[in-house]
């Protein structure tokens, strides 16, 4: 169901929250934590942010692919250009956003700086009961590490937003 580019802002949002919009936003989220979190592996975020470009690049590839997977998973029921047009659109977006933060997170946190947190060592930080590695970096690098990560995930739910209103 394709809507016309020229809607208003307020018909823009009327969309997002008729059944249909609303439906898919929340199969897309869903795609995209079970991407991120569910299934998301140390491995993966190391092997992203380190070695040659090459190796970098089919990390994040693989993450993407994995990620495009899950949105076949929720959108199971859809009919199969959905699915292709979605998966294919997180595919790309997914991808453009991680490789920039691979080259953005250097630069705010400092190559000599970066530590790849596991949730654990986050969830034992946020407990009280981080190991001294993990509080010395959060106390000289939370700042940057925060904004890095809000900034991805807030540029990933405006993916999800625009693919919602305007391919969907």
């Amino acid at each position: 169901m394709r809507h016309p580019s020229n809607r208003w802002p307020r018909e823009a949002v009327i969309f997002l929250l008729d059944d249909a919009g609303v439906n898919l936003f929340f199969l897309l989220i869903a795609a995209h934590l079970c991407g991120d979190l569910l299934v998301y592996s140390d491995n993966v975020s190391e092997a992203k942010r380190k070695g040659e470009l090459r190796s970098r690049v089919a990390a994040i590839g693989f993450h993407c692919l994995v990620h495009a997977c899950w949105v076949w998973v929720w959108l199971w029921p859809q009919g199969i250009e959905r699915k292709i047009t979605a998966g294919f659109f997180v595919f790309i977006a997914h991808f453009i956003i991680d490789f920039t933060r691979i080259y953005v997170e250097p630069r705010w946190l400092g190559r000599d700086k970066i530590k790849i947190l596991k949730r654990r060592e986050v969830l034992r930080w946020l407990g009280g009961q981080g190991d001294n590695e993990t509080r010395i970096f959060m106390k000289t690098s939370f700042v940057p590490w925060l904004t890095i990560n809000v900034v991805d995930q807030s540029l990933h739910l405006v993916a999800i937003i625009g693919f919602v209103y305007f391919l969907a």
